[in-house]
């Protein structure tokens, strides 16, 4: 089971009605780096909006140095991306902190959210992540928009790497597809698969987070 999400509340709304946060997700080649360069720029010009571009942690920690455990090695994997869920949830806070400081109408970008650390463990692990983390829930609408981009493994092989093993395609749709059971159901979430060319997916996912902001007031 994923970790749980608050239901919304009305204080909460009110105090973030100026900072639209903004999730990018989906399995490896998708296009998040891109999204997100891509997003920066177009709120700026669209909706007026000052746009922060927060970093990946998980490829944060391991540019640091950090290893991703292998799928065997359980307790290893459990510490690893609980640390990954810790780091998520405090930089969240931070950049939402500085961002409504500014006084300014805010668009906060990450790679990945809090819920993401659920799709890189075994299910079994999921309870003793809660556990461990504590009460880390985000009301729904701490998150103005999911965007799930599809992985290049799942319709567009070019993109992914031919070369690259059966293996390796078939983990990324698998993880693809758990990214979208653990967000889907927030009402935010919206889903570009690979049914066009790369640069046609870049639009129409930016086109979906412009008219999910407008349509909440941004």
């Amino acid at each position: 089971q994923a970790l749980p999400v608050a239901r919304p509340t009305s204080q909460r709304a009110a105090k973030a009605g100026r900072v639209f946060q903004i999730v990018l997700t989906g399995g490896p080649k998708g296009g998040k780096k891109t999204l997100a360069a891509r997003l920066a720029l177009e709120l700026r010009e669209q909706l007026g909006l000052r746009a922060f571009v927060a970093p990946e942690v998980a490829p944060l920690l391991i540019n640091c140095g950090c290893t991703v455990p292998r799928s065997t090695e359980l307790e290893a994997l459990l510490e690893f991306e609980t640390a990954v869920l810790l780091l998520q949830s405090q930089m969240e806070a931070s950049f939402h902190r500085i961002a409504a400081a500014t006084g300014e109408r805010c668009a906060i970008i990450y790679g990945r959210g809090v819920l993401d650390v659920a799709a890189y463990l075994p299910r079994e692990l999921l309870g003793a992540l809660s556990e461990r983390v504590g009460d880390l829930r985000r009301p729904n609408d701490w998150y103005a928009c999911i965007v799930h981009l599809v992985t290049a493994a799942d319709g567009a092989m070019n993109d992914f790497g031919s070369s690259r093993p059966r293996e390796s395609r078939e983990e990324a749709i698998r993880l693809d597809r758990s990214l979208h059971e653990v967000q889907s159901e927030h009402p935010g979430y919206v889903r570009v698969d690979n049914s066009t060319s790369f640069e046609l997916k870049m639009r129409r996912a930016t086109h979906a987070v412009v008219s999910k902001l407008r349509e909440i007031g941004a």
